[in-house]
Order: structure tokens, then C-alpha cells, then sequence
């Protein structure tokens, strides 16, 4: 089984709050989930739908896989490294807080009913037969460019050797 991810890392938004977003789009297709993200009212959402169509992306790049093949396999959210900041209190005194963070990890797969797409060795043997294909028409244009070229030195040959043959020193006496 083919799958295909996707990640964002250092994400400023509380996990919790991408959680909620996160949760509504894992298991369903990628279409439809691109769909659903447009109209969920939450911060995270667009942050989501970019990370979603750039792991669709990858999938149509690198795996040659069809856009309505694929499914939201898993969709993870986990915690970044928290921002250690502090806020001013009563008495000189301060209260620590945390600003939190989070990574994103989105694992796209081929739907259950979706054929296998192709291997690359199979690729690979159809395009070998292509460039097979390719390689004699690049040889018969190259025949073609060989026997003109020897025509042209031939000629030239010729015109050569109609030439009178004169010698350098004997032209500067004259």
C-alpha cells in the first residue's frame, strides 16, 4: 500500500485548537476533505487545507497517484516545544505561562476501492519501448545529417584539387 506524507513543523497554535480541526477531516477522502476544511470556522483550518493539498501534491508528483484515488489515512497532532514566557503580578511578583506549539503530520493513502496504480519497473519497460522507438529516428536523422556531411567534404574535396597549387614563397617573388 502506497502512502504518501506531508508535515508541518513549529505550528504557533495550541494543539488542542488544531485537534478540533484535525479530527473532522481523518478517514475522509481528499477531495471531500478539502471541501469540509473551507467552510470549518477555526484559525487552524487553511493551515490544514494547505498542509492537505500539499501532501496531495506530493502524491500526483512523486507517485503519479490520481488526486481521487487518495484518502486521508491519518491526520496527527502533536505538541511543539513550548514558549516559556512569564506576565507581571501583584507585588513584584511574576506568573509563568506557556505559549504552546505543534507539529502537524498528515498520511495520505489509496482509497479501499481504488486500483493499484503502476510500478516503476512496469513504467520503466513501457518507457524503454518508447525510447527504443526514439533511438531509431534519432539514428536515421543522424544517417542522414552523416551523409550529407561526407557529400560537403567531398565537394570541397574536390574543389580543392581543381585548385592550381601554389606555393607561398614563390608567390611573394612574383
Amino acid at each position: 500500500m502506497i502512502e504518501v506524507r506531508a508535515q508541518l513543523k513549529n505550528l504557533r497554535m495550541s494543539p488542542k485548537k488544531v485537534r478540533l480541526v484535525a479530527d473532522t477531516i481523518k478517514g475522509m477522502d481528499a477531495a471531500t476533505a478539502l471541501v469540509r476544511l473551507q467552510f470549518v470556522q477555526k484559525a487552524s483550518s487553511p493551515i490544514i487545507a494547505k498542509l492537505l493539498k500539499s501532501a496531495i501534491a506530493n502524491a500526483v508528483h512523486n507517485n503519479d497517484l490520481q488526486e481521487e484515488s487518495l484518502m486521508v489515512k491519518s491526520i496527527i497532532v502533536n505538541e511543539a516545544k513550548p514558549l516559556h514566557r512569564w506576565k507581571p503580578a501583584a507585588y513584584g511578583a511574576s506568573h509563568a505561562y506557556k505559549k504552546r506549539g505543534s507539529h502537524i503530520h498528515i498520511t495520505l493513502g489509496l482509497k479501499p476501492d481504488a486500483p493499484e496504480p503502476q510500478t516503476k519497473k512496469a513504467k520503466q519497460g513501457e518507457d524503454s519501448q518508447d525510447h527504443e522507438k526514439q533511438d531509431t529516428a534519432k539514428a536515421a536523422v543522424a544517417s542522414k545529417k552523416a551523409t550529407t556531411a561526407k557529400k560537403t567534404i567531398e565537394k570541397k574535396s574536390e574543389q580543392e584539387a581543381k585548385k592550381p597549387v601554389t606555393n607561398n614563397k614563390e608567390a611573394k617573388k612574383k
